[in-house]
């Protein structure tokens, strides 16, 4: 039998400070450390990519996906555009740079806002559930097909 959960106004909390998942992100991704970077991944969690049509489905291939972006050796920032928590949920928007220097040393940028579920563990913990790091943005004609 089901047991309707007594939830209020009071289990749901908006904010627009750093959200600590977007914050443990870019300490994981400056520091170099994928193990960090990757356990902020559910075992079960989905990572889209650009267009929003392909995926790295559990943690071992989000992190091969994530190592592709470690490479790069760049500075990361995310600023929580908004943080709608409710309950151990959250759906989280995220304005994201990405500085770094291409073969020729030329300086690139990587400009994108995301949207991502999370939910917090029993150890307080919050980790992807779906993270869509373009999800964002503009729809354009590739997203669109």
């Amino acid at each position: 039998m089901l047991h309707a959960m007594n939830r209020t106004l009071d289990d749901l909390n908006i904010t627009f400070v750093q959200h600590p998942l977007h914050a443990d992100s870019v300490t994981a991704y400056n520091n170099h450390d994928l193990d960090r970077w990757a356990d902020l991944y559910h075992q079960d969690a989905v990572l889209l990519d650009s267009t929003g049509k392909q995926a790295a489905v559990g943690r071992d291939d989000i992190r091969s996906a994530l190592e592709r972006v470690l490479v790069l050796d760049g500075k990361m920032k995310i600023e929580t555009v908004y943080a709608i928590e409710y309950s151990d949920v959250t759906l989280l928007r995220g304005a994201i740079e990405l500085e770094y220097r291409d073969q020729a040393g030329t300086l690139q940028k990587i400009v994108t806002e995301s949207i991502e579920v999370a939910t917090r563990g029993a150890d307080g913990i919050w980790r992807f559930k779906v993270d869509h790091p373009y999800g964002a943005l503009p729809r354009t004609k590739e997203t669109q097909s």
